[in-house]
């Protein structure tokens, strides 16, 4: 089942007559702009990357599927991990583009202390969520605005650790 959620302005009390009409319709077209199924994320892993001398990286590995007939863009991440008693919790740029009926494979980072003593034998969760729009200049522009900010969570926890990989680079 698709959701969409769309977050619309309603203050148009403040603005001129044309800057309210003009937002209402903006605000109506993001109401109207359709939907376009959220992907379907599943965290599968999550590995250090890298130890520092103070901290470890760790890629939080995702499949991302888009079992709609367009392609969806993603956005931004917001996200947390848990893991050797610290928490980790960023936004990271997704700039990925899921095609219609594909799946695809994608990391994102998080830095733990090496205090908290992380490695492959330590237990973890995960989640957050992912902000996406449909592939249309229309979508592009409601999201610019604000007007359509459509967004998809995951969640996820293993008992232990990988180690290697390639370590998330930004888009």
């Amino acid at each position: 089942m698709t959701t969409c959620k769309h977050r619309v302005g309603s203050d148009h009390a403040a603005l001129p007559a044309g800057a309210a009409a003009l937002a209402a319709t903006l605000a109506a077209l993001a109401a109207s702009s359709g939907c376009v199924p959220s992907p379907k994320i599943t965290i599968t892993s999550v590995d250090v990357v890298e130890v520092g001398e103070q901290a470890s990286e760790l890629a939080i590995r995702l499949t991302l599927l888009n079992d709609a007939d367009v392609p969806v863009k993603l956005d931004m991440w917001s996200y947390h991990l848990r893991a050797a008693g610290a928490t980790y919790s960023g936004r990271w740029s997704a700039g990925i583009t899921v095609p219609a009926m594909e799946t695809v494979n994608a990391s994102i980072p998080a830095v733990i202390p090496n205090s908290a003593s992380p490695g492959p034998g330590c237990a973890w969760t995960s989640g957050g969520s992912v902000t996406y729009l449909a592939p249309s200049r229309l979508a592009e522009v409601l999201f610019e605005l604000g007007l359509n900010r459509p967004s998809t969570g995951f969640s996820g926890a293993g008992p232990s650790m990988g180690t290697g990989g390639p370590v998330p680079e930004a888009p």
